[in-house]
């Protein structure tokens, strides 16, 4: 009998926990939809020098969504509107999601918010977030006394 060890993988285990949330929120997984608007798609990737997020924002304008850095939270919100056109009957079906949306991203501690950039193209709206510096540990001397035991060398 074969046994399977699986690591513990803390990456996972809040993917899971997201997946859940979004469940017991209403949220359907993988189409965005939700109650209260709809969900944009993200991808976040890390790299020596940034933390870069894309967020899938198909039909959408740059002036359409709002970033902003409170503390250790950026949030992204926005919202997509119907298209108006009077030349057709109805839809038949409509699968295109419209509402509002907002998503929260923690930082890491140290982050500048003035350091923070994003960009917009093709329905894709990409966040870069420069990953801070990591306090490098301060070496001190140990200054040596003199003989007397009253002034140092």
């Amino acid at each position: 009998m074969a046994t399977t060890i699986t690591r513990w993988d803390p990456y996972q285990q809040i993917a899971d926990i997201q997946r859940e949330l979004e469940r017991t929120l209403g949220r359907a997984a993988g189409d965005g939809r939700s109650q209260r608007g709809w969900m944009p798609t993200v991808d976040i990737e890390q790299t020596d020098q940034e933390i870069v997020l894309k967020l899938d924002l198909p039909g959408m304008r740059r002036e359409d969504v709002s970033i902003e850095v409170h503390g250790h939270t950026l949030t992204v919100t926005g919202e997509r509107r119907e298209e108006k056109e009077d030349k057709h009957e109805g839809y038949i079906t409509r699968e295109r999601i419209i509402g509002r949306f907002t998503r929260s991203f923690m930082l890491p501690e140290g982050v500048d918010p003035d350091d923070v950039h994003a960009d917009f193209e093709n329905g894709v709206l990409r966040i870069r977030v420069p990953r801070p510096q990591e306090a490098q540990p301060k070496q001190i001397e140990i200054e040596q006394q003199s003989q007397s035991g009253n002034g140092r060398k």
